[in-house]
């Protein structure tokens, strides 16, 4: 191998790293939902990302108030971690969210 194609070889294989490296190929955010007046945790929230609006992205906090959700393996993209949640609850507000963590709703 010439002088030349090595270090095309050699410029290619970092960037290939940079970007491999610059950005996650799945998000995921946890946290508590509370009752903003009573900071009682709450359960049976719907959690949606915005960006994925998809039937089995779709979760719910359980009876303490945890939730979870992720993004489908999305590879690299720009701005990797800036996605938006929505939450909703019958009889609560209805919230989204940039990058959650504990979430409070209030009554409608």
């Amino acid at each position: 191998m010439d002088k030349k194609n090595f270090y095309l070889v050699v410029i290619v294989a970092v960037m290939t790293m940079f970007l491999f490296t610059g950005c996650e190929g799945f998000v995921e955010y946890t946290g508590v939902i509370y009752d903003v007046q009573t900071n009682e945790p709450l359960d049976s929230v719907k959690c949606v990302m915005v960006a994925f609006k998809r039937d089995y992205l779709i979760t719910y906090s359980d009876s303490v108030g945890n939730y979870q959700v992720g993004t489908p393996m999305v590879g690299c993209v720009p701005n990797c971690g800036e996605y938006e949640v929505e939450f909703s609850k019958r009889g609560y507000k209805t919230q989204t969210i940039k990058a959650p963590t504990n979430v409070y709703l209030g009554k409608e």
